[in-house]
């Protein structure tokens, strides 16, 4: 079947637009979007290529329909039909030198709209085939000419007697001393002007042999010339001679050998100046380092104090107060939060001056970094305030190598200030890879914003240190001015270049260069469904063009085919007219806040509506938004939902999700990483071998409880030595490896693992880890692991992953349900434990026969309040290596065993570890050493009323 020609319909009069789309529908066109002023139309036009545009002369906005044309006609190659009430001549001129095919006057009636619409897209298809011809004679020219063109010897095609047939000169001036016309002249009046005798029989000899060179001199009016000559015997009677100038050079040789000559002269006159320069020098480092050191000591010393008042307000702020005393405490605790965050810019600041920052070259992604940092920031923008956006092209390369903490540093302040000073709009980080070499690609970061803008003539004195642009704004917002100037030091750093542009009350872009290496460890997964994906229509309803243009771009490049509505009528239009014509879309992608109806709104009408009731649903959702009574409703009519910012793999993953819904298998489809497969049932082993390398002995315990309760033999080790040792004298069905663990990581024993087992033995090995960040998994892979299972280990999770790997053939059973104790849930405090989880881990150590609190939990809490002076003395020498490694350890158990604030709080001490920063720690510390008394009070309660 012939592909449908795509219209796009650019009309600012809503109802003619609509006429009109319905006129090309029924006339059997595909309208893939509309537009109703000349901005929109030409960023829209670039998204999704149309074969023919309507363009409405008349448009609302700066540009109108004939500007509009000849931008796009400037970069697109499509054909333009203009329509307009006004027929005047002056409008009919300025349109005929836009080069477009025809100008209808409205209103416009259906023959003449299907006449010219056909004989457009006609005309439009010979051209291009035109162009395509004078395109391939123009290129064999272009290289023949520059083929020549690059030769830079006189060319002379001669007789054996000398006599010239035929020359080429090069498009230099070398050879201004020879006449204009050589051909049928002899080659010896040409070559001997100036030479004597001996020269001239030299030339005869040179002429008649075969693949020989000759240099000799010329005396010619203005100077002396050299000339390197080599001639080349082409058949019996003929020769070509190639005749090179090589003037220039001999005189540079002169010079250079002068030159030689006087640095010799005064080399010893320059060692000196240079031993003088080397120690005024070394001296000024030394004051800097100086300087520099003092400001960091000074730094540390404040901070000191500062972390107890910042500690004592916090908790001042929990007691009894009057209202005057709590806006006291509460202007205390904000002062000293701004305090903070200026000594830690000026340490920065200091560490940048004192050299003592070095980078740390690791694998990375920048596309998940990008994402994370929008991850980080987002829910810090309110409701009302502008959207936040990833604009990273799908198909660059963006596994690379190198210090992704110190690119995510300048990102997050980059792009905390556009939010600082944006109130309406959005504010955008786009990726461009400007350049590919072999090993390496050169990008072009920016983060912009639709703001306040900031004057032309503060621009220069942005990255200045101490700089703040003086508008209230930024008064309110505060900081210490050092922000943008750290950024410049790491960014040149790192070999890269950084700028802003901007508009006062229009918005600013800040960008910087990196040349970064790719990381050629990398693997490339191919995504399960995408291929069979290839041309499904999937409908884009969301008002923010930005928003429409990154997902078209996304959906394009997995082979989907993708229209754009920018509202709820439209689209209700869009998907009745495809399914009228049989080519239905499968899935429509809807935000939740459109101008004419809301995205719940719009999929309940789409669902009751029986000709369209197929197209799955996809909610696009606003961050950390409360649905209230509206959940139900979502659930009902959408097969799934996205929280923004809008990810390329969990647009990925949504919109394979999506389409998988409607597939009918035969067995049950167990839906696994990357994998999703039909299960047959023959009978699993009764007893299968499973080693658990864990070092936290609470997540031991629980492991190995779930493991016996599913029926496993189960053997525990504390390290990656120890599971290396145990592997090589026995054969497991699986392991469960820890990532984290002392003396040896997983990472490490695996690597060994697979060492030692080579190609003749391979022992399934699942990662076990509290870090759920995004392209972790994709790391444990990487490093030789089968799968990953984030904790708190459930036992559900714990049983795919043996359905999947121990019993591959079996069909998968239904977890054993427990209900929910009432009388567990009404006594337990808020936060302290997951009820649910703790009503699991009870029923199943009760069923092997163990009691939780002395097995598991006692254990536990001893083990905390032993690290807690280690972690106190982390925090107090700024270890963020030790921090780290302690609040990791306490998290995996933690979350295992289901307790919710201890959870919480070790993931804000490892968030704050990782990003090298001291604010707020000692308020987590100190909550965590509250914790414990409390869960042990908790646990005590329960375990009088024979709870657990």
């Amino acid at each position: 079947m012939n592909r449908r020609s795509r219209i796009m319909v650019v009309e600012d009069e809503t109802a003619i637009a609509d006429k009109l789309c319905k006129l090309l529908a029924g006339l059997g066109y595909d309208v893939v979007a509309t537009a109703d002023n000349g901005e929109e139309a030409v960023e829209t036009a670039a998204a999704v290529h149309p074969d023919l545009i309507l363009m409405d002369v008349t448009l609302k906005g700066s540009i109108d329909g004939i500007m509009a044309a000849e931008r796009i006609r400037s970069s697109l190659d499509a054909a333009i039909v203009y329509t307009t009430a006004h027929g005047d001549e002056a409008t009919f001129s300025r349109a005929k030198s836009t080069n477009t095919f025809a100008y209808l006057e409205k209103p416009i009636r259906l023959s003449d709209l299907k006449h010219c619409l056909e004989m457009a897209i006609y005309k439009q298809n010979q051209e291009r085939i035109l162009k395509q011809m004078e395109q391939a004679v123009r290129q064999s020219e272009q290289k023949n000419l520059a083929l020549l063109k690059a030769i830079p010897d006189l060319i002379i095609r001669c007789q054996c007697d000398g006599t010239i047939l035929d020359c080429h000169r090069p498009p230099t001036e070398d050879f201004f001393f020879l006449p204009d016309l050589m051909i049928g002249r002899s080659i010896w009046d040409i070559l001997s002007l100036g030479v004597d005798g001996a020269t001239q029989d030299t030339l005869r000899q040179w002429l008649n042999s075969d693949d020989v060179q000759l240099c000799f001199e010329l005396s010619i009016r203005g100077g002396r010339r050299y000339l390197e000559l080599r001639s080349v015997r082409s058949s019996a009677d003929e020769v070509i001679a190639i005749v090179r100038d090589i003037t220039e050079q001999k005189r540079a040789q002169a010079e250079i050998a002068r030159h030689t000559q006087e640095l010799e002269k005064s080399r010893d006159h320059i060692v000196q100046q240079s031993h003088e320069l080397i120690e005024a020098y070394q001296q000024a480092e030394t004051a800097n380092r100086a300087k520099s050191d003092f400001l960091a000591t000074m730094s540390h010393e404040i901070r000191t104090p500062m972390n107890s008042v910042v500690g004592m307000s916090d908790l001042l702020l929990k007691t009894e107060l009057s209202e005057q005393q709590r806006i006291f405490a509460f202007g205390i605790l904000n002062s000293a939060n701004t305090l903070l965050e200026i000594i830690n810019d000026i340490l920065d600041f200091s560490k940048v001056e004192s050299g003592k920052i070095e980078l740390k070259p690791v694998p990375f992604d920048l596309r998940e970094l990008c994402e994370d940092v929008a991850s980080l920031l987002a829910p810090k923008m309110d409701a009302d305030q502008p959207e936040l956006i990833v604009n990273c092209a799908p198909d660059i390369p963006t596994h690379l190598k190198g210090d992704a903490g110190r690119i995510r540093q300048v990102l997050v302040n980059l792009v905390g200030n556009a939010m600082k000073f944006t109130t309406q709009g959005c504010v955008v980080i786009s990726v461009e890879c400007q350049e590919i070499i072999e090993t390496g690609a050169a990008f072009t970061i920016r983060v912009s914003d639709t703001g306040c803008g900031i004057a032309e003539d503060k621009l220069p004195l942005l990255f200045q240190k101490f700089y703040q642009v003086d508008t209230i704004s930024v008064r309110t917002a505060g900081g210490t001015g050092l922000g943008l100037a750290i950024c410049k030091s790491l960014v040149e750093m790192m070999g890269g270049t950084i700028g802003v542009k901007s508009t006062l009350g229009k918005g600013t872009t800040f960008w910087f260069t990196l040349t970064l290496p790719l990381d050629l460890s990398y693997r490339v997964e191919p995504v399960p469904y995408v291929s069979n994906l290839a041309g499904m229509r999937v409908l884009i309803v969301d008002d923010i063009m930005q928003n429409r243009l990154v997902l078209a771009k996304y959906l394009a490049f997995m082979g989907l085919r993708c229209s754009l509505a920018t509202s709820g009528e439209t689209a209700l239009e869009m998907l009745r007219s495809a399914q009228l014509y049989n080519d239905p879309f499968s899935v429509a992608l809807i935000d939740y806040t459109l101008p004419d109806l809301d995205g719940v709104t719009l999929g309940k009408t789409i669902k009751k509506d029986s000709s369209i009731a197929s197209t799955r649903l996809v909610l696009l959702k606003p961050p950390c938004r409360d649905y209230g009574n509206e959940l139900q409703c979502i659930q009902s009519f959408f097969c799934g939902e996205i929280a923004k910012p809008l990810y390329m793999q969990q647009i990925t993953e949504a919109v394979i999700k999506a389409s998988l819904k409607t597939e009918k298998n035969t067995g049950a489809i167990l839906v696994t990483p990357g994998i999703a497969r039909v299960q047959d049932q023959p009978d699993p082993p009764r007893e299968p071998h499973v080693l658990v390398a864990e070092d936290n002995p609470a997540s031991q315990l629980v492991a190995e409880t779930m493991l016996n309760y599913m029926g496993c033999r189960t053997d525990l080790v504390s390290s990656g030595r120890e599971a290396v040792k145990r592997i090589c004298k026995q054969t497991y069905d699986i392991v469960f490896m820890d990532c984290n663990m002392p003396d040896m990581s997983g990472f490490e024993a695996t690597a060994e693992i697979r060492r030692m087992e080579g190609e003749n033995r391979h022992t399934v090995i699942v990662a076990l880890t509290a870090n759920a960040i995004k392209g972790y998994r994709e790391k444990c892979l990487a490093a030789g692991m089968d799968d990953y299972l984030s904790k708190p280990i459930r036992s559900h999770d714990l049983q795919a992953k043996l359905q999947q790997w121990v019993f591959p053939n079996q069909e998968p059973t239904g977890p054993e349900t427990h209900p929910q104790s009432d009388a567990v849930k009404g006594c337990m405090e808020d936060d302290v434990f997951d009820s649910e989880r703790l009503q699991k881990l009870v029923h199943m150590f009760r069923k092997t026969g163990k009691d939780l609190v002395p097995v598991v939990l006692e254990p536990f809490l001893k083990s905390a309040e032993e690290n807690m002076p280690a972690l106190r003395a982390a925090v107090a020498c700024s270890d963020f290596g030790k921090l780290y490694e302690k609040a990791h350890h306490l998290q995996g158990g933690s979350k295992n065993l289901g307790l919710r604030k201890i959870t919480h709080i070790c993931a804000g001490l490892l968030e704050s570890a990782s990003m090298n920063c001291n604010d707020g720690i000692n308020d987590l510390v100190q909550s965590l050493e509250m914790e414990i008394p409390q869960v042990r009070r908790q646990v005590c309660y329960m375990r009088e009323k024979g709870l657990i």
